[in-house]
């Protein structure tokens, strides 16, 4: 699935539309992906530093 700027929608490849443009689309799709996952990656580490500093004050 790509976003392609020739129909103004998501969808698969088809006669209609340019190869170029569905490239492009792809390509920002993958770094969309990359951003969501590293996003979930940061979070979650940050959850895990704010637990430790957390649990740190209760033995403390």
């Amino acid at each position: 699935m790509a976003y392609c700027y020739n129909c103004q929608k998501y969808g698969h490849l088809t006669r209609y539309c340019y190869q170029p443009v569905v490239m492009v689309a792809l390509e920002q799709d993958i770094m969309y992906i990359l951003a969501l996952f590293y996003t979930v990656v940061i979070v979650k580490e940050m959850v895990t530093l704010k637990a430790i500093v957390f649990s740190q004050k209760i033995i403390f």
